[in-house]
């Protein structure tokens, strides 16, 4: 796993864990969190058009302690290795940009 990955996942076990409960969340820390989340998404997805295998990108998720949040990557995970491998760059560059908005957009939704 990339450097980049495991810093994304970090930083958004701390957002987990720092954030507020749905209804006392300020637009700021909603935009931090969405914005983890989509970077996070566009890792993931990047990882799986490298051409990493979907079990070494699930073991990292091994260490995560919060039960629902290793749930909520691992679901990640299943949706972007749904998605096909291409084998251009730049198909690979706007599969993982269409996949992280997705991400970003269904967290702005759910702090409507």
């Amino acid at each position: 796993m990339s450097v980049k990955l495991k810093n994304l996942i970090i930083c958004a076990v701390l957002a987990a864990i720092i954030s507020k409960p749905v209804f006392a969340v300020t637009s700021t820390e909603v935009e931090e969190l969405c914005s983890i989340q989509q970077d996070l998404a566009f890792a993931i997805m990047s990882n799986r058009q490298s051409g990493a295998s979907v079990t070494r990108i699930l073991k990292t998720t091994d260490t995560i302690k919060s039960d629902n949040f290793k749930q909520f990557i691992r679901g990640l995970v299943y949706i972007a290795y749904e998605e096909p491998l291409h084998y251009s760059e730049k198909a690979k560059v706007e599969s993982a940009n269409r996949f992280a908005i997705a991400v970003y957009k269904s967290c702005k939704r759910k702090y409507r």
